[in-house]
């Protein structure tokens, strides 16, 4: 499913994989998301492979976890900057991220 707005189109499916990319490069387990937001770790798997979409709240309490705002996703999963892999930008993302809160 793609959301679009004004200048950009969310494509669902890539929220789960991006949250799944950070989530890993960050070193925290899909156990640990699950025992702190009351997810399952079967419902975790399946939205980091693209196959479950997420509800805002849920959203908002793994990018907590994960220590990424929400928005972060959101630009990541964005259709339009076809320039940069989205690895790259989730490196950049997390390392600038990790200095903001030092």
């Amino acid at each position: 499913m793609i959301f679009t707005g004004e200048n950009m189109k969310i494509d669902i499916k890539k929220v789960g994989k991006i949250i799944g990319s950070i989530r890993r490069i960050r070193g925290i387990t899909q156990k640990q998301i699950a025992r702190e937001t009351g997810l399952t770790i079967n419902y975790l798997s399946l939205l980091e492979n693209g196959k479950r979409g997420i509800a805002l709240g849920s959203l908002d309490k793994i990018c907590e976890i994960i220590n990424i705002p929400p928005a972060a996703i959101f630009i990541l999963a964005t259709r339009r900057n076809k320039k940069f892999p989205v690895i790259s930008r989730l490196k950049k993302i997390v390392r600038d991220n990790e200095a903001f809160h030092k």
